[in-house]
């Protein structure tokens, strides 16, 4: 409508001025178009410069989301955190399905990321965005086809995560990927010191208890291996706990 206000006070103030004669009925047109035409000015420059007509709106949204990465071995899963430039604006890039394409939050000045841990089996993306919209129906009439009734202000993207989530850097993910190969050429050695751990323990167990049967002796083996290799796991999941916490 202040659109339209410009266009016929402009066109009116122009008939008045130029082509009316002089009366009273020119005055009144000549002043009553002139004021329209400064009021729509006004009016549209104080909506775009103050946001004059509008109030502040907060927007809530939650998703569901997946990891980039799972890490199957620690029974664990990563989002990654990647820095833009030079500048101090991070994106973090996740998954709507397992199976999807990656995705990542808005690249804007004014928005922020956090994460928050939380006693729940799925991680989800809670997406609060402010936004200025117009006070009533008045103001919506007024600034018609000017924007779609809403300017943005400023946005926080909060990640809900389960424990068994970490976030970390690209670089540490890179990392991680170097590390896990270099693994792979260590798992002989690894097994083998795992083997040995086991025995050593077999044979305490076998000096304390002597008498032990070969079925309670597979059952304390099959013990034991587990225990070794959850220590092995719960060590691993520390150093990447430790890798999230220093990003």
């Amino acid at each position: 409508m202040a659109l339209a206000l410009i266009i016929i006070s402009a066109l009116l103030f122009i008939v008045s001025y130029v082509v009316m004669q002089h009366g009273i009925g020119r005055v009144i047109l000549y002043v009553v178009s002139f004021a329209l035409l400064v009021f729509s000015l006004t009016a549209i420059t104080a909506a775009d410069s103050w946001h004059w007509g509008m109030k502040k709106e907060t927007v809530t949204t939650t998703k569901q989301i997946k990891p980039v990465s799972a890490i199957k071995q620690m029974d664990m899963n990563m989002l990654v955190e990647q820095k833009l430039g030079t500048k101090d604006e991070k994106i973090v890039v996740y998954k709507l399905t397992d199976k999807g394409k990656t995705k990542h939050t808005q690249v804007d000045v004014n928005t922020t990321n956090k994460y928050k841990h939380v006693k729940t089996d799925n991680a989800k993306l809670v997406t609060q965005t402010k936004q200025y919209v117009y006070k009533n129906d008045f103001y919506k009439i007024l600034f018609a086809g000017l924007g779609d009734g809403s300017v943005y202000k400023s946005r926080i993207n909060t990640f809900e995560l389960p424990d068994s989530y970490v976030v970390l850097t690209s670089k540490q993910a890179k990392d991680l990927q170097k590390q896990a190969k270099a693994n792979k050429k260590q798992q002989a050695a690894q097994k083998a010191q795992m083997a040995k751990v086991v025995k050593q323990q077999m044979m305490a167990a076998m000096q304390k208890n002597p008498t032990m049967s070969a079925a309670q002796q597979k059952a304390l083996q099959k013990q034991i291996v587990a225990k070794v290799t959850a220590t092995a796991m719960d060590k691993q999941k520390q150093q990447l706990i430790k890798m999230d916490q220093s990003r």
